[in-house]
């Protein structure tokens, strides 16, 4: 049984630091006559350093242009919860991204607040290069879990505005830490399940978990291909489940944000 699932991720640049410079070369205080045919051995090399040397100089200056670069795209942890204190002072536009917008996760039945609300999932430095110095911008990427709305904030950090507030079609962003552990409590209230999952060890021989803190849990976004499929249009926790052997439970739990449903993978796609 396969399924596909998509998992953004994003690397993180790292501040590339040039060599410090070597002090220059006073003149000669002594001229020493080499004879011919010693000074024809060391040719070869000094030509081969003066065939470097604008190679070497070339790597020199980009990375003294690049380290600027590098170290203005990291956020600090005070500019990323100044950014998250921003993104949520402004309110939430109603209409959609797009006329092909993926269908919106429906609201809770009962009408009430989600457990998880408004979740800041992803937030990234927007400053672009040869920005004026002082100028730092974030792009805050946040999911409602009370109305299935996503959207894309970006604030002027040293101005401590908004800018502007982009809808986005698609909810299948990262899962944060919030949503990981809301995940595996669903999972932990499911007693039938846990007992599936127990019946799976047994089957090969193995003791049975007693409690999920024995096992390691994988978590992430799952995206389905089908478009039919209701995580298509909300966010779903598709968790893998390795036991202490490493060795991964068949059956993969998946749950769904909007009503906090727990099943397997295999019976959302039609199957067990």
């Amino acid at each position: 049984m396969t399924h596909a699932t998509r998992t953004r991720s994003r690397s993180d640049r790292v501040p590339v630091h040039s060599p410090a410079g070597r002090p220059a070369r006073g003149p000669a205080r002594f001229l020493v006559r080499v004879p011919a045919r010693f000074a024809a051995l060391g040719a070869p090399r000094r030509a081969a350093r003066s065939a470097r040397a604008p190679a070497v100089r070339a790597v020199l200056a980009a990375l003294m242009v690049l380290a600027p670069a590098a170290a203005a795209a990291a956020l600090d942890d005070a500019e990323r919860e100044r950014a998250d204190a921003l993104a949520r002072h402004v309110p939430w536009a109603d209409a959609p991204a797009d006329g092909n917008a993926l269908p919106r996760a429906r609201a809770k039945a009962d009408g009430g607040p989600h457990a998880l609300g408004v979740q800041t999932l992803v937030i990234e430095n927007e400053t672009r290069k040869g920005a004026p110095l002082g100028r730092r911008r974030a792009r805050v990427y946040q999911h409602d879990h009370a109305t299935g709305r996503t959207r894309r904030v970006l604030v002027d950090l040293p101005a401590g505005v908004a800018l502007e507030s982009l809808p986005l079609a698609s909810p299948h962003l990262p899962l944060n830490d919030a949503e990981r552990r809301w995940a595996l409590g669903r999972l932990a209230g499911d007693r039938g399940l846990l007992e599936r999952l127990r019946d799976e060890q047994r089957r090969h021989g193995k003791m049975p978990f007693g409690s999920l803190d024995e096992l390691d849990v994988k978590a992430s976004v799952f995206e389905p291909t089908d478009l039919a499929h209701p995580c298509a249009g909300e966010r779903c926790a598709l968790l893998s489940l390795f036991d202490e052997t490493r060795t991964v439970f068949a059956l993969e739990p998946l749950v769904r944000f909007a009503d906090g449903t727990v099943e397997t993978l295999g019976a959302s796609l039609g199957g067990r």
